[in-house]
């Protein structure tokens, strides 16, 4: 696991607030307009996310949003369905509450 990323999702957690892709992959020192940079950022994401899962706790990911819509991407959305966590509700509704169980889990730690 990227240390250096999962320290920043907390972090950004612990503030109650959000980063970017792209301020995020700088934290990995990846490009995210070069070729894969996008891809290998993601799976960066995919394994905190499993490794938040496995510790009972919500979704760290959920912090990170595309700086041009707002919201985590296409990517988050679909890990959640693969892993049973977005059925039958829409996505806005999946982000809001999960932030929300995010800061809560983070905010005393």
């Amino acid at each position: 696991m990227n240390q250096a990323v999962y320290d920043k999702l907390i972090a950004v957690a612990k503030q109650r607030s959000l980063v970017t892709y792209a301020d995020l992959a700088r934290v990995a020192d990846l490009d995210v307009a070069a070729d894969g940079g996008v891809r290998h950022l993601g799976t960066i994401l995919d394994e905190i996310a499993l490794h938040e899962i496995r510790a009972g706790r919500p979704l760290l990911a959920v912090v990170v949003i595309r700086a041009d819509r707002g919201v985590p991407s296409k990517g988050l959305f679909d890990f959640a369905r693969k892993h049973g966590m977005l059925r039958g509700r829409d996505e806005t509704g999946f982000f809001s509450d999960e932030l929300r169980r995010v800061y809560e889990a983070w905010a005393d730690r």
